[in-house]
C-alpha cells in the first residue's frame, strides 16, 4: 500500500491564527517565497495541494471555503495557480449542474452554505478530491426538513459529485440511544460527511462523519470507481454523544499491507486516536488506541502517518495544539505538542515528543506535514505548524527524520513575518510535497494562511555536500631536517627544516546529472592554532623568496563536481619554539565555505548542515627523552603571599593601604626537563585576579580564570586559576612567577576575611612528560584582610592648674579636652569614646556644681554625650592599678597611674577668655617658686581624686566612621564645689583626675590593639595661704639680702672706671682749646719706595 496523504483537519469554529519568529538556517528559501492571495475574507489558503498536469507541469489548488460566489447560493470554491506565478490563480466551477436544486443556505449550523473546499485530499498525483461537509439536503414538502449530509467532488471539474448518504434516505433519522433510552433522532442525516479525508493513493478514501448518530461520529471507506461508501453503522467505539469521532483522519501502513489500515480521532475532552484496520465490508477492528495525557490539549487535533525513521513502516504524528506547560510557567497556556509514535513490532509506541519554541498560545501542532526528504539523506521530514505565535502571525518549524525518530530540534523554523509583513494564521495547513517545480528534484512544498486569504510557496535549497581533508605526515617528526627546498634559505628564515602539508576539497549534490559542475569556495587553511600566541607558533607556511612566512591562509577555489582540489603548502620548522613545547602537536584546520559568486541560480543551493565544514588534523614531534619518548620531571613548589605595599611590618591585607596580595611561587625541576607546566590555584574567597608577572615585568605564564561551578570544592565565591607556562624547565632550571590579586575587592562583607590559596603544579602533558613525586607540589598560602587604625587620644587640662584662695570663693572652673585623631592606615570603624569624672565622694556630697560633656566631629557637628552608668566602687587606696587591655564601663579597671597627661604645644583646643587667661598669668607668676618646691614636697600631701576613691559618671559619645588622619575632639567641662574640697595639714594639692577610653570595634576585620586606647587627665588643685602669715624672718631676710646686693654693684662699678667719667671730660675740652685737633696730618704714601 502506498500512503501518499498527511492530513490535517479543523473544527469548523477553530480557525487558527499565528505568530512569526525569526528563521533558524538551512535549506528552506525563505528569500525566494511566492505568496498567492485570494479574494477577501474568503479564507483564501485553507487547503492546499500540488496536481500534476499532461504537460508534467504543476499546479497549485487553493480552497476558499468560505467564497460566495454571485451566481450561486452555496459557499466555498477553489481556485488553480501557477505554483510559481504571482497573480495567478484563476477560480473554477465546483457545482455540478445536476445537483443545483439541493444545495440550501444553512445559518444556524454556525457556518455560512457548504464550506466546499474546508477538506481536500489527493488522490493521485492529478486529481484531488474536495469536500463540502455543510451540504444540505433538502426534502418533504418544499423542501422543508434540511439533512446537513455533506459531499465531495473529484477536481479538476467535470466529475459528479460523490454523496452516497443521499442513497438511502430514510436512514436520515433512526434508532439513536440517547440518556438511556433509545430515541428517534439523527442518524445519517447530520453525518458531515467529508469533514475529514484521506487516500491510499489506490482508489480509496477515508472519510470521517463526525455528525453521525448525533455527534458519536463515525468513518467509511469510499471506493471512488464505484462510488459505494463502506461506512461503519452499528459499532460505535465512543458511547458518549457528541465526541465527533472521524473528526481528522490519516491513511497509513499500520498492518500488512493488505488491509486498509487508518487512524481517526475524536473531539473528546482529552482526546482519542483510534488507529482501525478494515477487516471486511462494514467491519472494522480497533487495533490500538491512543489517548492524551492532559485534559483540553486538543490530543489529536491533527494527524499525520509517515516513515519518519526511514524502517519502512509507517509512524504516527499526533498533534495536540492546545497542551499547556505548566511545569515551567503556570500560567503557560496553549503551547501545543507533538508527540511521535513510532511503529515496533506492529505497536504505535510514544518516545518522542517535538515542543517548537514553547511559546503560550503559539498552538504549536495545529498542522502537522510530511514534506519529503528536503535534506536528501533518504529518510522524510516533517514540518509543523504554530499558527497562532507571535500574536497571530505564525511560523512553521522543520524536524529531520532519521533512523531513530525525528530530532527533537528543529532545524529551521519560518516566520510568516519574514515573508510578508500582511500575513496572519501562517502555518494552519501545509501541503504535501511536490519535485516538479524544482529544478533539481527537490520537495517543496506550500503553507496556508487563511487569515490572511492567502497561500506561501516555499522552495527547498540544492544541497552541497562539501568534504575537506588535511595532508600531513604519516608520522613523527624531528626537529630539524634536511627536507626543505633548495631555494629556501633555512639561515635567513632561521628554519630548522621543513614538512610537506595540504588540503583537499570536494563535493557532490547527490544527483545523477548535477547541473552544477563547478562551485567556488572560500577555504582557510592554519597551523598550530593549539598555541594562541602567533609569535611562539612553532611551524610556519613558506610563501616564497621574498615573502614573509605565515600560520595560515585565506583562499578562493575553483572545485569541479568529478575531481576534488588539492593544494600543498611547504612548512618550516621552528626549533626552538619546538623544544619549548615538544609534546603538545601541530593543529592543523582548514574550513571552507561556498562563494556564491559565480551561481546564478534564483536559488541558491547551501552546504549541508549536518557535514562539517572544517577538518583537523595534528603533527606530532619526535623528542629526545630515551626510546619511550618520555620525560619524567620532578618538580619542586615553594611560595609565599606578600601584600605590597608592606604597612607596619604587618604581613596582612591592610585596608586603604595594600594594593595588591601576591603569591610569589618558585618552581625547581630536580630530573628530566618539564616541557610545558601548569599551575591550578583554587581560590576560596572574594578576591580579583589580576595579571601573572616575573622579576623583569614580563610573564611566562598564561593564566585563565574559571567559574567555581568547574570545581565542586569551591563555594560560590570561589574560582579557579589555571596557568600555563611554554618555557621548558631543565634539570636543575628554576621559573619564578608572580600572581598578583587584587587587595581591595576582598569585600569587608564578606563571611570571612581569610582567603586561603590551594596551590598544585605538574608538567603540562601528564602522559609523556610525568611528575615523579606529586607530594611536594601541593602548598596552601593564605591572605587575611585587616582594618588597622592606629587611635591616638591626646589630653589636656585647660587651665593647667587651680588655685583657691583664703580671701575669695570664686568657683573653680576647668576643660579637659581630648583629641582623638586616626593615624591610619585604615578607616576606624564606628565605636565609642567613654568618658568617666568623679561627681561625689563617700559622704554623698557633690564634688561638681555642674558639668558637661560634648564630641565635636570633623565636619562641626557638636554632639552632647549621654550618661552611660554611674560607678559606686569604693577604693580608698591612692596606689596606680595597672591600665586593663579591654575597654569597659567598670572605669576603675582601666585607670592608669596617677599621672598627668603632658601637654602638646601643637595641639589647641579653643580660645581662653582674657581675663582668665591674665588672672591665670599672674597666679603662676606669683606662686611659681611654690610650685616648683611643690614638686619636692613628700607625695602623702597629695590627694588623687578619681574613681578609685570617688563616684563617678561615665559619659558614652558615639564616635563614627573616621577615615585616615580625621580628628575628633571631646570637651569635658565642669566646676568644682569648693566647699567639699578635702584641703588639711596633711593635704595642700587635689588632682582632679578623669579618665577616656576608646572602645574597640566590633567588626571581625578589625586589628586589635595591643593595649587599650585610654588616657588620664588630671587638673592640680592648690591652696594658696595669705601673706599676713608669712614669718617675719622671711621679711627681714629679703631687706638684709637686698643691702649686701647693692654694696656688691657699687665695687664693681669703681672697678670699671664707671666714676671717673668727669675727668675724662675736662682733658678733651683742653684738647680742643689748644688746637691740638689742627695739625695737619699727610696720608701714608701708596707707592713702594
Amino acid at each position: 500500500m502506498i500512503v501518499i496523504r498527511c492530513w490535517q483537519l479543523y473544527s469548523l469554529a477553530v480557525l487558527t491564527a499565528i505568530f512569526a519568529m525569526d528563521c533558524s538556517a538551512f535549506n528552506v528559501d525563505v528569500d525566494s517565497a511566492t505568496v498567492h492571495y485570494g479574494p477577501n475574507n474568503s479564507m483564501f489558503g485553507y487547503r492546499a495541494e500540488f496536481i500534476k498536469q499532461n504537460t508534467g507541469s504543476a499546479r497549485l489548488l487553493v480552497s476558499a471555503p468560505h467564497l460566495l460566489p454571485a451566481t450561486r447560493m452555496a459557499s466555498g470554491n477553489y481556485f488553480s495557480c501557477d505554483p510559481l506565478g504571482v497573480m495567478s490563480c484563476q477560480g473554477r466551477n465546483t457545482l455540478p449542474p445536476d445537483v443545483d436544486t439541493h444545495l440550501a443556505a444553512i445559518e444556524e449550523f454556525g457556518e455560512k452554505k457548504e464550506m466546499f473546499g474546508q477538506t481536500m485530499t489527493l488522490v493521485n498525483s492529478s486529481t484531488a478530491l474536495m469536500c463540502a461537509p455543510l451540504w444540505a439536503h433538502r426534502i418533504g414538502w418544499k423542501n422543508h426538513h434540511i439533512f446537513p449530509i455533506g459531499r465531495c467532488q473529484l477536481v479538476p471539474p467535470g466529475s459528479d459529485t460523490l454523496s452516497p448518504l443521499t442513497k438511502n434516505v430514510n436512514e436520515y433519522l433512526g434508532n439513536v440511544f440517547m440518556d438511556g433510552h433509545m430515541v428517534l433522532g439523527f442518524l445519517k442525516g447530520f453525518s458531515l460527511f467529508g469533514f475529514s479525508a484521506a487516500s491510499d493513493g489506490e482508489g480509496h478514501v477515508v472519510v470521517g462523519t463526525p455528525g453521525f448518530s448525533s455527534g458519536r461520529g463515525s468513518f467509511g471507506i469510499l471506493t471512488l470507481n464505484s462510488g459505494e461508501f463502506d461506512m461503519m453503522e452499528k459499532d460505535t467505539f465512543d458511547k458518549e454523544l457528541d465526541v465527533n469521532l472521524g473528526f481528522t483522519i490519516t491513511v497509513g501502513d499500520f498492518c500488512d499491507g493488505r488491509k486498509i489500515c487508518f487512524a481517526a480521532s475524536n473531539r473528546m475532552s482529552n482526546g482519542k486516536v483510534y488507529v482501525v484496520a478494515r477487516e471486511h465490508p462494514k467491519v472494522f477492528r480497533v487495533m490500538q488506541m491512543l489517548q492524551g495525557s492532559q485534559n483540553y490539549s486538543s490530543f489529536g487535533f491533527s494527524l499525520c502517518a509517515m516513515d519518519i525513521n526511514g524502517d519502512g513502516l509507517s509512524d504516527l504524528l499526533v498533534g495536540a495544539p492546545t497542551y499547556s506547560d505548566h511545569t515551567t510557567d503556570p500560567t503557560s497556556y496553549d503551547v501545543g505538542r507533538v508527540f511521535v509514535y513510532q511503529q515496533v513490532q506492529g505497536k504505535l509506541l510514544a518516545n518522542i515528543t517535538l515542543a517548537g519554541g514553547r511559546k503560550s498560545f503559539s498552538r504549536f501542532g495545529s498542522a502537522i506535514g510530511n514534506i519529503g526528504d528536503i535534506n536528501r539523506d533518504s529518510i522524510d521530514d516533517v514540518a509543523v505548524g504554530a499558527p497562532q505565535e507571535d500574536e497571530g502571525r505564525g511560523a512553521v518549524y522543520i524536524y529531520l527524520g532519521s533512523s531513530k525518530g525525528p530530532e527533537t530540534t528543529f532545524s529551521q523554523r519560518i516566520s510568516g513575518r519574514d515573508i510578508g509583513k500582511g500575513l496572519f494564521s501562517f502555518g494552519s495547513h501545509i501541503s504535501q510535497p511536490t519535485s516538479d517545480i524544482s529544478a533539481y528534484k527537490y520537495p517543496d512544498f506550500a503553507v496556508g494562511s487563511p487569515q490572511s486569504d492567502a497561500v506561501v510557496v516555499l522552495r527547498t535549497r540544492l544541497i552541497i555536500n562539501a568534504v575537506a581533508n588535511i595532508l600531513v605526515p604519516a608520522s613523527g617528526v624531528e626537529s630539524s631536517n634536511n627536507l626543505c627546498p633548495a631555494n629556501l634559505s633555512m639561515v635567513s628564515l632561521k628554519a630548522s627544516g621543513c614538512i610537506s602539508l595540504g588540503v583537499c576539497i570536494s563535493f557532490s549534490v547527490g544527483l545523477t546529472r548535477p547541473r552544477l559542475e563547478n562551485l567556488l569556495f572560500d577555504v582557510s587553511f592554519g597551523i598550530d592554532t593549539l598555541l594562541p600566541n602567533e609569535g611562539s607558533r612553532r611551524v610556519r607556511l613558506y610563501r616564497g623568496q621574498g615573502y614573509p612566512t605565515v600560520t595560515s591562509v585565506n583562499e578562493t577555489v575553483t572545485v569541479n563536481a568529478k575531481n576534488a582540489y588539492c593544494k600543498s603548502y611547504v612548512a618550516i620548522l621552528k626549533e626552538d619554539q619546538i623544544l619549548r613545547n615538544p609534546f603538545i602537536p601541530v593543529k592543523v584546520e582548514a574550513s571552507f565555505n561556498l562563494n556564491f559568486t559565480s551561481i546564478k541560480d534564483i536559488i541558491s543551493p547551501i552546504l549541508n548542515a549536518s557535514l562539517p565544514t572544517s577538518a583537523t588534523a595534528e603533527v606530532k614531534f619526535l623528542n629526545k627523552c630515551g626510546a619511550d619518548q618520555t620525560c619524567r620531571a620532578d618538580l619542586l613548589l615553594q611560595g609565599r603571599v606578600l601584600h605590597v605595599p608592606s604597612e607596619m611590618g604587618l604581613d596582612l591585607n591592610v585596608v586603604n593601604s595594600t594594593s595588591e596580595v601576591v603569591l610569589d611561587l618558585t618552581l625547581t625541576n630536580r630530573q628530566e626537563t618539564a616541557y610545558g607546566i601548569k599551575l591550578t590555584v583554587n581560590v576560596q574567597g572574594q578576591i580579583r585576579f589580576i595579571t601573572a608577572t616575573d622579576d623583569d615585568g614580563g610573564s611566562q605564564f598564561l593564566c585563565e580564570v574559571r567559574d567555581s561551578k568547574e570545581n565542586s570544592t569551591l563555594d560560590q565565591a570561589g574560582f579557579q586559576l589555571s596557568c600555563i607556562s611554554w618555557f621548558p624547565l631543565p634539570q636543575g632550571g628554576a621559573l619564578s612567577v608572580k600572581l598578583q590579586f587584587d587587595a581591595a575587592s576582598v569585600p569587608l562583607e564578606a563571611a570571612s576575611r581569610v582567603v586561603t590559596f590551594a596551590i598544585i603544579s605538574r608538567p603540562y602533558d601528564s602522559a609523556q612528560n610525568p611528575e615523579a613525586e606529586m607530594n611536594d607540589n601541593i602548598i596552601n598560602l593564605e591572605s587575611r584582610k585587616a582594618l588597622v587604625a592606629d587611635l591616638q587620644v591626646i589630653g589636656s587640662s585647660d587651665p593647667r592648674s587651680l588655685h583657691i584662695y583664703d580671701s575669695t570663693h570664686l568657683p573653680l572652673q576647668a576643660a579637659h579636652k581630648l583629641l582623638i585623631t586616626n593615624r591610619g592606615p585604615s578607616f576606624m570603624p564606628a565605636t565609642h569614646v567613654n568618658i568617666s569624672l568623679p561627681y561625689m565622694d563617700m559622704e554623698g556630697r557633690e564634688l561638681l556644681t555642674s558639668y558637661s560633656v560634648t564630641i565635636k566631629l570633623a565636619d562641626g557637628t557638636v554632639t552632647q554625650c549621654a550618661v552611660l552608668s554611674v560607678d559606686a566602687i569604693v577604693m580608698t587606696t591612692t596606689e596606680a592599678i595597672p591600665s586593663s587591655s579591654s575597654a569597659s564601663v567598670n572605669v576603675s579597671t582601666l585607670l592608669p597611674p596617677a599621672t598627668e597627661t603632658p601637654e602638646s604645644e601643637s595641639i589647641t583646643f579653643g580660645i581662653v577668655e582674657p581675663s582668665r587667661r591674665r588672672r591665670q598669668a599672674n597666679v603662676e607668676r606669683t606662686f611659681d617658686s611654690s610650685q616648683k618646691s611643690s614638686k619636692n614636697r613628700d607625695s602623702s600631701r597629695s590627694l588623687q581624686m578619681d574613681c578609685r576613691g570617688y563616684k563617678c559618671k561615665t559619659f558614652q559619645c558615639s564616635l563614627p566612621t573616621l577615615q585616615r588622619y580625621v580628628q575628633a575632639e571631646v570637651d569635658v567641662s565642669f566646676v568644682i564645689n569648693n566647699a567639699v574640697l578635702p584641703f588639711s595639714s596633711k593635704v595642700d594639692s587635689i588632682l582632679y583626675t578623669t579618665l577616656t577610653s576608646v572602645g574597640e570595634p566590633s567588626t571581625p576585620f578589625f586589628y586589635r590593639w595591643p593595649e587599650p586606647r585610654a588616657v588620664t587627665v588630671a587638673t592640680p588643685i592648690y591652696k594658696v595661704t595669705s601673706f599676713t602669715e608669712i614669718s617675719i624672718w622671711f621679711i627681714v631676710g629679703g631687706v638684709i639680702g637686698g643691702l649686701l646686693a647693692l654694696v656688691i654693684i657699687a665695687v664693681i662699678l669703681k672697678k670699671v672706671g664707671f666714676f671717673q667719667r668727669q675727668d675724662k671730660a675736662r682733658l678733651e675740652r683742653l684738647k680742643r682749646q689748644n688746637g691740638f685737633y689742627q695739625t695737619p696730618r699727610r696720608p701714608p704714601s701708596t707707592r713702594r719706595a
